[in-house]
């Protein structure tokens, strides 16, 4: 394991915070880019990445969480009870945005059905990423 300053701890948590609270604040014309941040800084840090590079490997199964039965709208989000496995959905949701390998538009839209994107995208934020433990 990796020894790291307090200086290096308090920086990195400071930037990630940051960037967390960047993703929960924007608005859908910067979303994408405050998530990219800060899976950037989840990846690169090296502090977070000791933390959080475990999570972005975890085995999950979307189509467990994303329950449709008719397979295009979810009609459950059924997400994990564990604290853990919790917080890995998560990011690697916004992983797979920041990669573009998932639409959080097309993904939200079909949970919440709302006209506006930007709508479903706020609700998923509040619902999902805020409450986390």
């Amino acid at each position: 394991m990796s020894s790291f300053s307090a200086k290096e701890v308090k920086r990195s948590i400071r930037s990630f915070e940051s960037a967390a609270q960047d993703v929960i604040n924007s608005k859908y014309q910067t979303y994408k880019a405050r998530i990219a941040r800060f899976i950037e800084i989840a990846q690169k840090d090296n502090v977070i990445n000791s933390i959080v590079s475990p999570l972005l490997k975890l085995e999950l199964d979307f189509d467990k969480i994303h329950i449709s039965k008719n397979g295009f709208w979810i009609d459950e989000l059924k997400l994990p009870t564990d604290q853990d496995l919790q917080i890995a959905y998560v990011l690697q949701m916004f992983k797979r945005v920041a990669e573009g390998e998932q639409s959080l538009e097309g993904i939200t839209h079909s949970i919440y059905k709302h006209k506006r994107f930007e709508d479903n995208i706020v609700m998923w934020l509040n619902d999902v990423a805020i409450m986390l433990p």
